[in-house]
């Protein structure tokens, strides 16, 4: 049961653009210190897992991957520059962060993936996912 879930979140997130989040902003902020804030897995993902409430855990998950895509799209954070782009990259790395630390009851391996290139000084790693043909 667990194998199946697995594999159905990762088809789910690859569709819904984890994998290109994480590169996007990976890119913008390669080789950038950004302060990382301290993440743990959030009262309200606890809540909905404590609840045998899966579905509720990942939509609120699927929310903050859309906001950030929503966010880089609508600041144009490619374009910024100095204080103003600083400022946006640490709101998205540590977004990212929270995401990746929501997502490891589900995908450990994906979730230590994308949180170990957003370590202080943030660096680009593999994909999270192969490509799909």
């Amino acid at each position: 049961m667990v194998i199946l879930l697995g594999n159905y979140l990762k088809k789910r997130i690859k569709r819904n653009g984890l994998g290109n989040l994480v590169a996007r902003i990976v890119a913008m902020a390669s080789g950038t210190e950004v302060r990382i804030k301290s993440q743990e897995l959030r009262k309200e993902i606890i809540e909905k897992l404590d609840g045998y409430r899966f579905d509720g855990a990942m939509k609120l998950i699927w929310e903050d991957i859309k906001k950030a895509d929503t966010f880089i799209n609508e600041n144009r954070v490619w374009e910024q520059k100095d204080e103003k782009k600083t400022e946006s990259l640490e709101y998205l790395v540590n977004t990212l962060r929270q995401i990746g630390t929501d997502l490891q009851p589900f995908l450990p391996e994906t979730a230590e993936k994308i949180l170990k290139q957003l370590t202080g000084k943030v660096t680009r790693g593999d994909n999270l996912f192969q490509r799909l043909p």
